[in-house]
């Protein structure tokens, strides 16, 4: 779900879970590099079908406006910088 976006992926499947034992080979794959955890279990979905819903009912989160007052700070920052690189 990518609310600000208004887009979702639908994926209908079935899952199978198990022990990191019964798949070790899989275990590698699900983690990020570097990422220091120990996989206990691993879900598996053979994927079926998919889609992407339609944006139609899918509210976004964020009103422009509520995205403009948190960015302010953000803008303001990057305003001084571009000031700051253009004196160098």
């Amino acid at each position: 779900m990518d609310c600000p976006s208004r887009s979702r992926l639908k994926i209908l499947g079935r899952a199978r879970t198990a022990g990191v034992d019964r798949w070790p080979e899989a275990a590698g794959d699900v983690l990020p590099g570097g990422y220091r955890a120990n996989v206990e279990r691993i879900v598996l979905v053979q994927v079926e079908a998919y889609d992407w819903d339609c944006p139609q009912h899918i509210e976004p989160r964020y009103t422009a406006a509520e995205l403009d007052d948190a960015l302010k700070p953000v803008r303001q920052r990057i305003a001084q910088l571009e000031q700051e690189n253009a004196r160098l």
